[in-house]
């Protein structure tokens, strides 16, 4: 199967600075239906929509370019990299800072506009 489409990047989504457990959380957010997927013999990273089919394959490099190829109808990496930007935006909020609400109907996940006039 070929793919979709081909992108480079220079971003490492597998080794942000110091973030990697903010910026994913916020990645979580705001691409629903995206899993992660790292498989224990290749460094590369899968980003996976079970429920369109559609993938990302993030290549891993050493030189501080990586490529991406997607699969499917949805561009997921188009997706993870404006969500990392929105996080960039809104002050890098940590997962503490999000407000979590789960009824028995439903789970909302929202950034209190405290967290978000906060500058990065």
């Amino acid at each position: 199967m070929s793919a979709a489409g081909t992108a480079d990047t220079t971003f490492d989504v597998a080794h942000p600075p110091r973030t990697y457990d903010d910026t994913t959380f916020a990645i979580g957010v705001r691409v629903p239906n995206c899993i992660q997927v790292s498989l224990a013999y290749d460094d590369d990273l899968w980003f996976i929509d079970p429920v369109t089919g559609s993938r990302a394959h993030w290549h891993r490099s050493l030189f501080g370019r990586y490529r991406v190829d997607e699969y499917g109808p949805r561009r997921l990496w188009n997706e993870i990299h404006q969500a990392h930007q929105w996080w960039s935006t809104h002050g890098r909020p940590r997962p503490d800072d999000w407000l979590i609400t789960a009824t028995a109907d439903s789970t909302t996940i929202e950034l209190p506009e405290v967290a978000t006039a906060v500058a990065g």
